[in-house]
This record gives C-alpha cells, sequence and structure tokens, in this order.
C-alpha cells in the first residue's frame, strides 16, 4: 500500500510515501499514533508560476516551449485531436487553479483539456475537460478546480478550433495552486 499524506498543524504541506507491509492489520492492531520521521526533501509544494515556468513544454503540439515562456507574443498550440502540449515541473507540487492567454486567431469552437500525472496510479488523468479556446489576445481569469498532486500536467487536444485553419492557439497557458 502507498500513501500520500500531509498535514502540519502550521498548514505547511508536507508528504512522503508511506509503504507498510507485513501479516495484516493485526500486528498493530493496538497501536493508536505512528510517528514518523522525514527521509529528507519535502514534497507537495504549491506551485508558482515561476515553477510552472522553469522546464519548456515539449509534445505533439507545434512550438510547445511557447506556451509557458512568459512571453504572450509568442503562440503554441494544437493541429490535430489527440495532440499534447506537457509541462513537466520538476518536483512533486499541488495544483488546484488555471488561466490561458488567447489568440485572436481562434474562434472559440475549438475544444482542450488539462490532464494531470497521477502519481498513485502512474496514468495520465482528466483534470478539467471541455475547455474553449480563447479568441481574445488576454487572460482569462483564474479557475479553481479540485487539488491534486502531481510533477507534470499536459493540455490535450479535443476538438481543433476551425476560425482561421491555424488550429487551436494559446499564447500561454499557466497552471499553479
Amino acid at each position: 500500500m502507498v500513501a500520500y499524506f500531509s498535514g502540519r498543524s502550521d498548514g505547511n504541506r508536507e508528504g512522503y510515501k508511506l509503504l507498510i507491509t507485513g501479516n495484516g492489520i493485526d500486528a498493530v492492531e493496538d497501536a493508536t499514533t505512528i510517528t514518523l520521521t522525514s527521509p529528507g526533501a519535502a514534497v507537495g509544494l504549491e506551485a508558482t508560476v515561476a515553477m510552472f515556468q522553469a522546464n519548456p513544454a515539449t509534445g505533439t503540439g507545434y512550438w510547445p516551449a511557447r506556451i509557458n515562456d512568459n512571453d504572450t507574443g509568442t503562440i503554441g498550440g494544437h493541429n490535430a485531436v489527440g495532440e499534447y502540449i506537457e509541462v513537466d515541473f520538476g518536483k512533486v507540487v499541488y495544483i488546484k487553479r488555471w488561466r490561458q492567454y488567447g489568440e485572436f486567431n481562434n474562434g472559440g469552437d475549438g475544444r482542450w483539456k488539462i490532464q494531470y500525472y497521477n502519481l498513485a496510479t502512474h496514468a495520465w488523468t482528466d483534470w478539467v475537460t471541455g475547455l474553449a479556446t480563447r479568441s481574445t489576445r488576454d487572460w482569462s481569469g483564474y479557475s479553481t478546480v479540485t487539488e491534486v498532486l502531481t510533477d507534470k500536467i499536459r493540455s490535450v487536444c479535443e476538438v481543433v478550433d476551425t476560425f482561421s485553419g491555424a488550429g487551436s492557439q494559446f499564447r500561454e497557458i499557466e497552471v499553479i495552486y
């Protein structure tokens, strides 16, 4: 069994993998408290914009590194259903908010989703789906969704925007705590 836990009384988010082995629950039936000592570095930091921009995005979309380069003058995106753009935080983080910087060449009829890498199942999991391509060249507000623990996210094209024939375009995406 692997469990992630957090919860210091001061609100600091620390989490460690806990591996429990043995011959069954009877071995500890009288125990009421288990004390663990930290093996080292904390995991589960609250993701910041700087963390999101630290590693250039990769993937099968076009110009993926442009969607998290802190430059709203460049464009990246998706030309086909199933294309993805992945951002690796390089550490385990909590995320719960996202926003996008749009592009005039979108008609708003494209759809995409954000997936996070599930550390427990080692598989990509949908986090937010059915997101419309933004047809204005400005930031959306931050949307708050379910808080998750992950080390990477990706955008995946569900429907290609048809307005200009240029695909579903992004100037920037941010995923943070």
